[in-house]
C-alpha cells in the first residue's frame, strides 16, 4: 500500500463514525453506478428511474429525522436549571462588588503628543 492509501485509512480512522458512513456511502455509489451501467446495457434504464427516486425519498426522510434530532437535542442542551436562593444571592454579591464607578480614562499618548488647532477642542 502505497503512502496516499496508508494515510487516507489512516485519516479515516481518526475520524471515527463520519468515516465509516462515508465508506458505506462510496460502496453504495460504487455498487449503484455498476447496477445503473448493467441496466442501461440490458435495457432497463426504467428501473434506474424509479430507484433514483426512491433513494432520493429514503435520503430526504433521513434529512429531515436528522434535522428534527439535531433541533431536539439543541433544546435539550439550552435547557438551564433555576439558581437556588443562595447561589442567587451569592452572584447578585458577587456583581455588586465589580460594578464600581470607574474612573476616567487617561488620555491616550497620541492626543497628548498633537495640539489642536487653534480655536478647535477635543
Amino acid at each position: 500500500m502505497n503512502f496516499f492509501w496508508s494515510s487516507f485509512f489512516g485519516h479515516l480512522q481518526g475520524c471515527g463514525r463520519s468515516a465509516t458512513w462515508f465508506l458505506v456511502t462510496l460502496g453504495g455509489l460504487f455498487v449503484f453506478l455498476i447496477v445503473s451501467a448493467w441496466a442501461i446495457e440490458t435495457g432497463h434504464g426504467d428501473s434506474i428511474a424509479a430507484a433514483l427516486i426512491t433513494a432520493a425519498v429514503c435520503f430526504t426522510i433521513l434529512l429531515g429525522v436528522a434535522i428534527r434530532r439535531a433541533i431536539v437535542w439543541s433544546r435539550d442542551c439550552l435547557k438551564l436549571t433555576k439558581l437556588s436562593d443562595d447561589e442567587l444571592s451569592k452572584a447578585r454579591a458577587k456583581l455588586a462588588k465589580r460594578v464600581k464607578t470607574a474612573a476616567p480614562l487617561a488620555p491616550s499618548p497620541a492626543r497628548l503628543r498633537t495640539r489642536p488647532p487653534v480655536g478647535e477642542v477635543y
